[in-house]
């Protein structure tokens, strides 16, 4: 989510299912290079049959329920985020979620989103293909996380059930708890999406806000919320 100077977009709801990022880095258009078409947006999973220890569907720092708090940028403010996964299946390439940003306007102190995801792998690409994100656009915002260079000198092998960083797209949909609200006064948008990626070590998630006619480079970090831990108590 963002602010805007224009009315909420209208989001269409069709379901789609980290590394240290450094800052600055140039906002100049980055061409790919002609080995690159091939590759880029097909990523190359890993041939290994073995799989019997690696669960196909979430991990332990990335599972339904789990919680992350932090910010997002635009400009020079700061804006708080926490967010909620509902549903976790890596295997099929989706997650989905909650997002509450606070602050972003006067009127709405407090706006919570529904997102889906795209799990980069098995069924999505690096290459976004919609909502105006060029390949160029992928480029340039793929390559300000620095886990992607690694993937990049390994010609794009990569698979999100083994690698320690998990590349998404997330994509607000709707706004909680009234899905039928598609405009908002105040300037507040989520007509574009973000960029993310995750690494499941540290737990900690780092995105950029992307659309065609808003500030570019919004940055998102979440780091994930300990669960509380209760001991355990004989009753007699």
């Amino acid at each position: 989510m963002e602010q805007s100077g224009s009315a909420l977009a209208k989001a269409t709801r069709s379901p789609v299912k980290g590394s240290q990022t450094t800052y600055p880095l140039p906002a100049t258009e980055i061409a790919p290079r002609p080995e690159e078409h091939e590759h880029f947006f097909n990523p190359v999973l890993s041939d290994s049959d073995d799989d019997t220890d690696i669960n196909q569907h979430y991990c332990s720092t990335l599972y339904p329920g789990c919680k992350f708090k932090g910010y997002q940028t635009s400009g020079d403010k700061k804006y708080e985020v926490e967010v909620q996964i509902r549903e976790v299946d890596l295997a099929q390439s989706y997650l989905c979620g909650d997002l509450l940003i606070r602050g972003l306007t006067a009127e709405y102190p407090e706006l919570i989103t529904c997102f889906d995801a795209e799990v980069i792998g098995d069924r999505y690409d690096f290459e976004t293909g919609k909502w105006k994100a060029t390949r160029n656009i992928d480029l340039q915002h793929w390559r300000r996380f620095g886990a992607f260079a690694g993937i990049e000198k390994q010609r794009y092998k990569y698979d999100p059930k083994r690698s320690d960083h998990i590349f998404m797209r997330w994509k607000e949909q709707f706004l909680v708890p009234d899905h039928r609200v598609d405009a908002l006064k105040g300037g507040a948008s989520f007509a574009g999406f973000y960029y993310i990626c995750f690494q499941r070590d540290t737990g900690r998630i780092e995105g950029l806000y992307y659309h065609a006619q808003s500030e570019m480079y919004q940055r998102l970090v979440l780091n994930r919320v300990p669960e509380r831990k209760f001991g355990t108590y004989d009753f007699r």
